[in-house]
């Protein structure tokens, strides 16, 4: 290869990792602000969502939907990844377990129905079932309430209509910028599992019990819902960020080793024409 063909792909994979330098600084600070807001979203939507299905099930006589306890023979998979990609692997891990996900079910004779969060997951799972029953991409970021809203209203009409008897959540665990895990959940039914030293608390509720228990019921599963895309959008970030920050040390790596394949070329170059000069002295010269 010609020293000016080395040199042009140099140039090109400098011009590679400047844009992947500044890729990981954009990635950086919205990993950043992501992880605000998962820290102040995390602890309410959780209390929120245990407290919802606590005080649903202490209300004597108390029905809903979503607390309908039925023999599970579909179920509903919400699959959680993001828009866009360059950040690794992080879709491909979430989609590989959505696949043994539902292959375990299918092989216990359960029918799966699938929900779509993003578009790497709609366009993956489209690709391959005919099960996704509904989609979501092009969220805000970072995504608000609306949204979450939006998935909740569509999660709850299937489950009450009987489409899906369960619903299990995939989506990434947020614990810094270095560890987020994929984490599998059963959402819906909407059942507390009391513990022995929990005490039974006692409410005072204004308008009625049925009344407030619904709207808490409505609430709890958008703010779980929230959490969830709240989570696996910091998640998406750093792993963004990371992805980057290899893409520009992989960059230097190729530079460095460009340069030595540059200036061997150009060496011998060197070596080639100082022969010829030498040749032709030596041939003068008898």
């Amino acid at each position: 290869m010609r020293p000016n063909d080395v040199k042009r792909k140099i140039k090109a994979v400098q011009n590679i990792q400047k844009i992947t330098k500044a890729m990981k600084s954009v990635a950086a600070v919205k990993a950043r602000k992501a992880e605000e807001r998962v820290k102040k979203v995390k602890d309410y939507s959780r209390e929120m969502f245990e407290l919802t299905k606590r005080l649903s099930t202490e209300i004597a006589g108390f029905k809903h939907p979503l607390l309908e306890k039925r023999e599970v023979k579909t179920v509903g998979i919400l699959v959680v990844t993001s828009d866009r990609g360059l950040c690794g692997s992080f879709n491909a891990n979430i989609l590989k377990e959505t696949l043994k996900l539902y292959q375990k079910y299918k092989s216990e004779g359960k029918e799966v129905r699938l929900f779509a969060v993003g578009r790497k997951a709609k366009q993956f799972l489209e690709r391959r079932f005919p099960v996704v029953i509904a989609s979501f991409t092009k969220l805000p970021q970072p995504p608000t309430q609306a949204e979450a809203s939006l998935i909740a209203s569509e999660i709850t009409k299937y489950f009450s209509d009987g489409t899906i008897d369960a619903l299990k959540v995939l989506y990434y665990n947020y614990k810094s910028m270095a560890k987020y895990t994929i984490v599998e959940e059963e959402v819906l039914p909407l059942i507390h599992v009391q513990e022995k030293s929990e005490p039974k608390a006692t409410y005072i509720f204004e308008p009625e019990e049925d009344v407030v228990a619904s709207y808490l019921l409505e609430r709890g599963l958008m703010a779980e819902i929230l959490r969830v895309i709240l989570e696996t959008a910091a998640s998406e970030q750093a792993a963004r960020m990371q992805a980057m920050s290899q893409a520009s040390e992989n960059a230097q790596d190729l530079i460095k080793q460009l340069t030595l394949a540059f200036n061997k070329a150009r060496q011998a170059i060197i070596t080639r024409e100082l022969s010829e000069i030498v040749g032709t002295t030596t041939a003068l010269g008898s």
